[in-house]
């Protein structure tokens, strides 16, 4: 019986402050807080060139309520639409995939498919989805529910 090589599979998971949400406001951050396209395509491309598989974008439609004194605001407030972004993403890669999160529950069909053949067409078939449904009073808020 032949054995068949088995590979590693290697997703990079970037939050634009790390998973802390009051990270943009520690003494080495080196972000104003405003989504910064060039710092977005650095971070692609060093993964790229470390050999990762994908790039992954996740995403959240509503306003976060957790604001508090000690974050001063919401970094999921503050970040780029993650198929705008990485469309940007796309012309500055060659390899690594591109994957982003949209959420089923508050998004048109049609729409989805639209978006993620657009991405899927600009990066050369690199476009992922990560499918999820709404968990979160906020974002049914934001909906007008």
């Amino acid at each position: 019986m032949a054995s068949t090589a088995r590979q590693l599979i290697l997703n990079v998971f970037f939050q634009r402050f790390g998973h802390h949400p009051a990270g943009w406001r520690h003494p080495s951050s080196k972000d104003d807080g405003r989504p910064n396209l060039d710092w977005w395509l650095r971070a692609a491309k060093l993964a790229e060139d470390a050999k990762f598989h994908t790039f992954f974008l996740a995403d959240f439609i509503g306003r976060s309520a957790e604001v508090t004194p000690q974050t001063g605001r919401s970094g999921l407030s503050y970040q780029f639409e993650p198929l705008t972004l990485l469309s940007a993403i796309a012309a500055s890669t060659q390899h690594i995939g591109l994957v982003a999160t949209v959420n089923i529950n508050f998004s048109d069909p049609y729409n989805i498919a639209r978006e993620f053949t657009s991405l899927d067409h600009l990066s050369g078939g690199r476009a992922g989805w990560n499918i999820v449904s709404s968990f979160s009073g906020a974002t049914a808020a934001n909906f007008g529910l």
